[in-house]
């Protein structure tokens, strides 16, 4: 990834440099070809290696239903984080080891750090948000402790999210709540951390998307075209100024075209079946203006590589500074209603199964066997 940095002189070198990106793959990330996947991930991530701390989100980075098997999932995420750490290691003069990684579904969360950061307390969680409390849609977050040799220890929290879809007032609500119920687990789930005094970062396919009827004569790629748009149609950013969400988290400006939704093995061509959208995106916990610096809020080129999925993924680097005790954040006070774990567990057994049994064109015998069992129920 082609990207250029510029350090402000001023910034302090205790600052924390951290590196984010998110991709929805588009079910379609080719695990079968490891070298695709090594150049993928070499797309992913900068080509100047100096950071203290790269975070990768995925979405969709298999197919649903094989995001419902742990046993499929986890050695995956496993192979990953070892092809990125190989990747930094191999650029830099730094050496990098795993933070951790975790997965909701075919949602999925890699942590990488430089080696001579002292790492504990690594808790996540997760939520589920799907049909049926299921994990097609949800999120999964990383809470951890990091520091610097004679330092104070401080917490960062990663969340990645893939929130519900489609354009509408009833979808853009759902996507609403299910960022408060979000943000009330890793609340829950991480109040033994300093999780609200800490580094938080919300990433992911957040499905947000244009106010408005369709026009098909708009010039995406054009500068002024894109700040109007996204300061007077952009969804996310209108409920962001109304106080409905993301109150105490800030976005650097979008100075990209929309992220979704391509035409696949095109390069910039979009798919006019769907009105584009910056569906993909990175937030922070706000800083004062003067303690943090955007080095880079871009998308990555849709290269050959990454031209398998319908969507642009998205880059942040950003210098934060190091936090004190009182710098917290508003959280929602109150829990989600229950994820119905039970239901969610079921539907995600069913989403497995039957997608398993679809790929090995075992369905039709399925479809036959309840058909005979209701045949003989009849006499």
């Amino acid at each position: 990834m082609d990207i250029l940095y510029h350090r402000r002189s001023h910034m302090s070198s205790r600052n924390w440099k951290i590196s984010l990106t998110t991709f929805n793959c588009g079910k379609a990330l080719p695990f079968d070809q490891p070298q695709l996947v090594s150049r993928i991930l070499e797309e992913l991530l900068p080509n100047t290696i100096a950071d203290d701390i790269y975070v990768i989100g995925l979405q969709e980075f298999v197919p649903i239903w094989q995001g419902s098997f742990a046993s499929v999932v986890e050695p995956l995420l496993q192979s990953l984080s070892d092809r990125i750490m190989e990747n930094l290691n191999q650029q830099s003069g730094k050496e990098y080891s795993l933070v951790g990684f975790c997965n909701t579904g075919a949602i999925g969360l890699l942590v990488v750090a430089d080696k001579n950061l002292v790492k504990n307390q690594v808790v996540t969680c997760n939520y589920r948000c799907g049909y049926f409390w299921s994990s097609l849609k949800g999120a999964v977050s990383l809470c951890c402790s990091l520091s610097r040799e004679g330092d104070e220890p401080e917490t960062f929290t990663f969340i990645c999210s893939h929130l519900a879809a489609n354009k509408g007032e009833s979808y853009k609500q759902q996507r609403i709540e299910d960022y408060k119920a979000i943000m009330a687990t890793c609340q829950e789930q991480f109040r033994l951390t300093a999780f609200k005094q800490g580094h938080i970062f919300f990433m992911g396919d957040l499905n947000f998307r244009l106010e408005g009827d369709q026009d098909l004569e708009l010039d995406y790629t054009d500068p002024d075209m894109i700040k109007q748009l996204s300061k007077t149609r952009d969804e996310l950013n209108i409920c962001k100024e109304k106080g409905l969400i993301f109150q105490d988290f800030q976005e650097a400006n979008i100075e990209f075209p929309p992220t979704y939704k391509y035409i696949t093995n095109q390069a910039d061509e979009l798919n006019n079946k769907r009105e584009p959208a910056w569906c993909d995106r990175i937030l922070f916990k706000k800083y004062p203006q003067e303690d943090h610096k955007v080095d880079a809020y871009v998308s990555i080129r849709r290269s050959e590589t990454l031209q398998f999925s319908d969507h642009q993924p998205v880059h942040l680097a950003i210098q934060v500074p190091r936090l004190s005790a009182a710098s917290t954040m508003n959280s929602p006070r109150s829990l989600p209603l229950t994820q119905g774990t039970l239901t969610g567990d079921v539907a995600d057994k069913v989403i497995g199964y039957g997608g398993w049994a679809v790929t090995k064109r075992l369905h039709f015998v399925v479809i036959l066997l309840i058909v005979m069992y209701l045949f003989s129920k009849s006499f």
